[in-house]
Order: C-alpha cells, then sequence, then structure tokens
C-alpha cells in the first residue's frame, strides 16, 4: 500500500521479492544457521522417484454417475512438448541466499518436481534498480566509476551472483521489490534529484518530444485544496509544462472508471523556467487526491562541464512542494523525508544513471555461469531477460553477445518486466523496447523477442486513458509498434498469472472462478488488438503475489495444475510456475486479517535449512510426470468437457486431455467441491475411449496443513503423501472433494 492508502497495484509483491519475506526469526537469510539437512533432500528425492499406494485405493464405481467428461479424440487443440513448455522460474534473492538456496541438495530436489525449461526473472527491473549481469564493463565516465553501465560481454572469472544498483536518479517512492528506497522528488534534499530516461528523448526516439512527454504524478493521500505548485528544477528542465488533476475516481493506479481521467487545471500551462519555479494553478483551490505535472518539451541543458549528451537529455526536478496560500502563508500538502513515508511519487521513467557505490547486495541473481551450470535448465534453452526501463541498449545488446560466445542455450529474450506496473506508458515501453531490439539485431537478428511481461491485474491492463478514450495496455502497445512498422520484432506475448489478491478470501469461490477469469482475460487481449499469430508465454504463475495460507493448501495447487492446463488448451507456447526455489513462509499485511502465513513455493524451509514438500510439489509431479510423458515427444491436446456444474454456474469438474506419444489418453481432472465428493465417468466422442484404466490421485487424503506460529515456520503439514496409484477396468471414477486426479486409458 502507498503512503496515502492506495493499493501499489493490482498484483502486490511476489514472494521471494518483498523485502518482508524474513525467517522465523526475522533475521535475513544469510544470517540464519547454514545446515542443510541432507535427510529432507533424500526425502523428497524418495518420495519424487515413485507412486505411493499407502493411501486407500479409490471406489470403483457399479452404478451411474454424477456427470460425464467427454474427450473428443478427433479434435485437436494444441500441440506441444513438456520439458520446453512446462517450465519454471527463478528469481533474484537478497543477499547472500543463492549459495544458501541453490546448494545441490537443493537444486536435486528441485528437479524432481519434474518442471523443464526455466525464465530467468529480473528483479532489478521491479526495484528501480540497475543491472549488471557481469561485474566486469565499462562506465560511460570511468574515471569516476559512474554514469551508463555496459557489461563485458566476456567473463574470463565466474562471481557466481551478479547484483543490482541503487539509481540515484530515482523518481518512484514505490517499486515492486525490496520497497526499501525512496524518490528524490520529495526527499526534502535540494542537492538529490530526478530525471528521466534520456533515451525517450527525441534525440533517440527520432520523434516530436510531444509524442513522449514525461511526467511526475503526487498522491495527496486524500482530495485536498490545490491552487500552488513549487518545481525547483534540475538541468534539464522542463521548458513548456501543464499542471492536471485527476478526476472521476478516487484511484489513479488502476483508472478502471470509464469518466475517470486527467483534467488540465484552470491555469494548466506553463513555460519552464529553470531554479526554482512557483506557478498558480487555479484563481480558487480545486480539491484532487492525485496532481500530475506533464513536461512536453526539454531545455537542452546539462550540468556544468557535461560531455555526455545523455546529461542534457530529458528533465529533471529537486523538489516539489503543492498545496494552497491560506492568511498569506503556503500550506504544503507534501511530506518530504528520505524514507517510505515521504509523500509518494510515480514518474514515466527514471534516468539509469549510477555509480559503482550504488551496489545493493539485497538484490542478488544468480549468474549465468552459475544457472546454467546448476543443472536446473534441464538441458532447455532457457528465456532470458534484459532491461528495458532501467537499463541501455548496448548493455542488452552485450548480454546476448555473451551467450551467444559461451554457446549458452536461450530461446526468447523477454525485453523487460512489468512495466504495467510501474506505470510507465505503453507507448515509452514500446519505443525502448524498439531501442533494444535494435542493438539485439545488431548482435543476432534471429534473435526471439518478446514481452510485456505484464503484473497480473484483473479484469485487465491498463492505463490511464488517451485521446482516443484507449486505456488497454496491449491495444496502445500493438499500435504503436504498428504505427513504426516493427511487429516483426514482437515474437512473443508475455505475462505474469496470479489471479487472486484476497487471500483472505472465499477460496471455493476464487477457483470456481478461475477458469473463466482466464478464458476471459485471454480472449480479451485478442480483441484489444493482439495478433492470434503471436505466441502467448506465462513468464509466471500462482495463486496470489501477496503471501497466505491458501498457497500452501489445495486451492493453490489446483489453480497451479489449472493454469498450466488451460494455457496450452488456449494455444499457449510456455508457462513458468513460481516458487521453484525452496522458502520460508511468512506474513504479510494482506493475510493479517486472516491470521495466515504462507508463500508460492512447493518445498518448505523450516528449522535449520530442512526442507519439505508441500501440495505444489506432488500436483507438479502429477502434470510433469503423469498427466504427460516426460521428455519432449509430441503431445496432442485434445478437447476436453464436463457437464458438472457448481450452483453458481462454474464448473464443478475441469478437465484436460491429450494423446500422448506413447498412445495413452490422458485425462486430467480437478474436483473444485470443497466437500462433495462426485463421481465421473468417462467417455470418448469420435472413437473409443476403452481401459483398463490407471489413476494417479491426489487429495485432502494425501495432504493436510496446519499452520503455526512464526517460531513454528508458520506451520507444517501434519500430512504429505504422494498421490495415489490404482488400476481398474470401470470408466466411472470418483473424485474426493478438493482434488486432482490423472487417468490413462490405453486406447
Amino acid at each position: 500500500m502507498s503512503p496515502g492508502g492506495t493499493p501499489i497495484h493490482g498484483g502486490g509483491h511476489r514472494r521471494g521479492r518483498d523485502g518482508a519475506r524474513k525467517l522465523p526469526d526475522e533475521r535475513p537469510l544469510w544470517q540464519r544457521p547454514k545446515l542443510i539437512s541432507l535427510a529432507a533432500v533424500i526425502l523428497v528425492v524418495v518420495l519424487a522417484a515413485g507412486d505411493s499406494n499407502v493411501r486407500p485405493p479409490l471406489h470403483l464405481l457399479s452404478g451411474s454417475a454424477d456427470g460425464t467428461v467427454t474427450v473428443a479424440l478427433n479434435e485437436t487443440i494444441n500441440e506441444f512438448q513438456p520439458h520446453k513448455q512446462l517450465g519454471a522460474g527463478v528469481d533474484g534473492l537478497e543477499g547472500g541466499e543463492i549459495a544458501k538456496v541453490w546448494t545441490q541438495k537443493n537444486i536435486t530436489a528441485m528437479k524432481s518436481a519434474g518442471w523443464g525449461a526455466i525464465s530467468y526473472r529480473l528483479r532489478t527491473e521491479l526495484g528501480v534498480k540497475a543491472w549488471h549481469w557481469n561485474p566486469v564493463g565499462t562506465w560511460s565516465n570511468p574515471a569516476k566509476k559512474e554514469g551508463y553501465w555496459t557489461s563485458s560481454d566476456v567473463i574470463e572469472k565466474d562471481a557466481g551472483v551478479s547484483y543490482g544498483y541503487h539509481l540515484p536518479r530515482r523518481g518512484n517512492t514505490i517499486d515492486q521489490a525490496n520497497n526499501d528506497a525512496f524518490a528524490k522528488i520529495t526527499d526534502g534534499d535540494p542537492t538529490s534529484f530526478w530525471k528521466s530516461n534520456p533515451y525517450l528523448d527525441p534525440h533517440f526516439t527520432k520523434r516530436p518530444s510531444t509524442e513522449h512527454q514525461q511526467w511526475i504524478m503526487i498522491g495527496l493521500g486524500y482530495e485536498k485544496p490545490v491552487q500552488d505548485i513549487t518545481i525547483n528544477w534540475g538541468d534539464p528542465y522542463a521548458s513548456k509544462f501543464k499542471v492536471q488533476y485527476w478526476s472521476g475516481s478516487n484511484d489513479a493506479i488502476h483508472p478502471a472508471h470509464p469518466t475517470a481521467n486527467w483534467k488540465d487545471f484552470p491555469n494548466a500551462a506553463h513555460d519552464g523556467t529553470g531554479g526554482k519555479q512557483t506557478v498558480t494553478v487555479a484563481d480558487s483551490p480545486v480539491s484532487t487526491q492525485f496532481v500530475r505535472i506533464l513536461m512536453s518539451e526539454g531545455s537542452g541543458t546539462g550540468p556544468a562541464g557535461s560531455t555526455d549528451i545523455r546529461d542534457r537529455l530529458g528533465y529533471s526536478v529537486r523538489e516539489l512542494s503543492i498545496g494552497y496560500t491560506k492568511d498569506g502563508s503556503f500550506v504544503d500538502h507534501l511530506v518530504h523525508r528520505k524514507d517510505q513515508e515521504q509523500s509518494p511519487t510515480w514518474v514515466s521513467s527514471t534516468d539509469p544513471w549510477h555509480k559503482a557505490t550504488d551496489m545493493d547486495k539485497d538484490y542478488e541473481h544468480a549468474s549465468f555461469e552459475r544457472t546454467y551450470g546448476s543443472g536446473l535448465t534441464n538441458n532447455e534453452p532457457m528465456m532470458i531477460p534484459v532491461p528495458v526501463l532501467y537499463g541501455i541498449p548496448d548493455d542488452a545488446a552485450a548480454l546476448v553477445s555473451y551467450l551467444k560466445k559461451k554457446k549458452f542455450p536461450f530461446f526468447q529474450v523477454e525485453m523487460g518486466e512489468e512495466p504495467d506496473g510501474q506505470l510507465a506508458t505503453p507507448e515509452d515501453y514500446a519505443q525502448l523496447y524498439m531501442q533494444v531490439a535494435d542493438a539485439i539485431k545488431k548482435v543476432d537478428p534471429n534473435v526471439q523477442m518478446g514481452g510485456p511481461g505484464y503484473q497480473t491485474v484483473i479484469p485487465d491492463w491498463i492505463h490511464w486513458r488517451d485521446a482516443n478514450g484507449d486505456n488497454s495496455w496491449t491495444s496502445r502497445f500493438v499500435k504503436y509498434l504498428k504505427a513504426k512498422g516493427r511487429m516483426e520484432d514482437f515474437d512473443f506475448f508475455s505475462f505474469e498469472w496470479y489471479p487472486f489478491d484476497d487471500v483472505c478470501g472465499k477460496h471455493d469461490k476464487q477457483i470456481a472462478e478461475h477458469p473463466k477469469l482466464f478464458y476471459e482475460q485471454i480472449e480479451k487481449q485478442y480483441k484489444n488488438g493482439l495478433p492470434r499469430d503471436v505466441p502467448m508465454v506465462i513468464t509466471e504463475y500462482g495463486y496470489s503475489s501477496f503471501a497466505g495460507q491458501v498457497e500452501l493448501e489445495f486451492p493453490g495447487a489446483i489453480v497451479n495444475v489449472e493454469t498450466a492446463a488451460m494455457h496450452l488448451e488456449v494455444g499457449g507456447h510456455t508457462s513458468y510456475f513460481y516458487g521453484l526455489e525452496p522458502n520460508w513462509v511468512f506474513q504479510e499485511e494482506e493475510g493479517k486479517p486472516c491470521n495466515t502465513f504462507g508463500n508460492l513455493m512447493m518445498l518448505q524451509f523450516y528449522e535449520d535449512f530442512k526442507i519439505r514438500p508441500l501440495v505444489g510439489y506432488y500436483a507438479a509431479q502429477l502434470v510433469t510426470r503423469h498427466w504427460v510423458k516426460p521428455g519432449n515427444e509430441k503431445h496432442q491436446m485434445l478437447k476436453a468437457k464436463s457437464d458438472l456444474k457448481l450452483a453458481d454456474g462454474n464448473p464443478q469438474v475441469t478437465s484436460w486431455a491429450v494423446r500422448r506419444p506413447d498412445g495413452k489418453i490422458s485425462i486430467l481432472l480437478i474436483n473444485k467441491d470443497p466437500k462433495k465428493e462426485v463421481s465421473v465417468k468417462l467417455e470418448g466422442s469420435g472413437g473409443d475411449l476403452s481401459g483398463p484404466y490407471h489413476m494417479y490421485q491426489y487429495s485432502q487424503d494425501h495432504y493436510d496443513w496446519k499452520p503455526g506460529s512464526v517460531e513454528e515456520s508458520g506451520g507444517k503439514p501434519t500430512k504429505s503423501f504422494p498421490p495415489t496409484k490404482t488400476h481398474q477396468s470401470s470408466s466411472k471414477v470418483t473424485l474426493p472433494p478438493y482434488s486432482i486426479s490423472v487417468v490413462h486409458a490405453e486406447s
């Protein structure tokens, strides 16, 4: 939440990325005891090695079934290769954590879940940080070790990790990662300043400055009277700007209301003078919660003695004051502090300029040498990220050059991460995207590039409405690329899927609605202009981006399994499960109303770094080891339909079927009723669906989570058994409440 009480975004902070993620005794991970339990790892691997019959066998049905699941045996809706297209993500951690989490024992346990390809997530892009993916490189001002950084495309000695770097010209109070820094616009220090990204200046865009106007948005917490604004400009300053206020709703962060948008103050337009400038924007105060300064023309001035043209491009502000005059005195609504309690500001972009001393070791990524050498990539090409918002094009190109020199296989390059969550405009992101693409194509014109890497927001990914009333992120991003003739550089469409913000909500109702939410969101993108021939990639998925107990229980596992299956059903290319690395259970603000602890993970750290499997681990194996045949032989996705409905009309049983390369028809079945056991009859259309049938089933008979205190690692499973395997000749099967089942038919 912002200091003013406005939600930061619909997705929140993802697990493993939040500064609140602590161990049970609240010390950071790298300060905890270092003993890893070999026995716990062996337990996970043994459980993964075979099927268990420790649970009671399934009921064999002799009477009529409650419903029918029909598989269209002659209707193929997609083809896929499991190991390439059912993957998982690895993320940045905090200082010293990579060495503690990425032990060989833990890596073996992670791999045993059966996921294939890996997506390398870019946490620095979420934290308003630059990223030195190689600690060796060049500064634009090497004498002072500052400026614009380009990593070397040669690594002679692997450091094992790479780090993020603070941006001293930061303009966002809030970020999507640790959220432990602050903006320079309201920090009370006139020597510090925000500066916009010079790569959005006409010098680089080759477009008029009005096409990429830059802005600062300030949150006042609640509606307050605004009449006067004082801007202490840096260099360069805005020679032309206007001041606007938000109207039509109390939420400028998620501007979904159809009439909400920015309006000019009565005296909105002004010429910038540089230095400290006060403007009166209304003859009498206007009440508003959000104010925006929109800058359309720059002065082109830079610091004395500067020889880098980028220092003169864009806009710079040292400090702001917003308020009104009362009894001859100015009343400033803003809180000027060097911490998160300052008045929050959001900006259109931030200059990636920084210094060697700005290193932040709490933004630690595994090096590429370490990642490829770990075995986590499973001999599959990796999806790699390049910075777009907080890096420069030459650095992105150097990363691609390095990977090619090392012959490290990578399949796709994701351009930045979550620009929508940081309120970047679709047009600004598209322009930076094109510049980074140009640099990469000089290294290899055949590299597949894509994005935007949306965070999840229901019901859609949106921005403030443009002059045509269009607030769809997808629509405006695609329109921009089309207008510039650059759709050939848009090789895939990427997004994240965390559908439920409310971890204290009614979980049975949430998972009942899950398929509808997913299908509607996908179709909405096509209606918004996404070409249907652009491959679709889910780069992260899980129940919620907030921590809650539901993630450690069957609803969390059901969402994971459904997401992987639904994505293939709609023709998606690759999906990456988020939560591969072992982690600790913790609580954050969103879980406090229901006093729950959770995390997105399949392996839980407890006591002295022992690990134990959770519901997500065995649910993953049902998908990767049983529903599909492990490996990369082609599978055909078949159309499957269940006729069982809940009282609200949503499916009670969801189903997906594949024809495996071994000839088996494999049907994935989920009973989403938390209390009711149901029976289904399996039928084929366009052919016979005959037995014998082999069933793998996972239910609350196998797993149960008991919440606990922080001192008790936040909770533990009271039982945790692998799925049960049974055999039967009948096509009628029983599905226990909240269960995930896979049935193999031999035909």
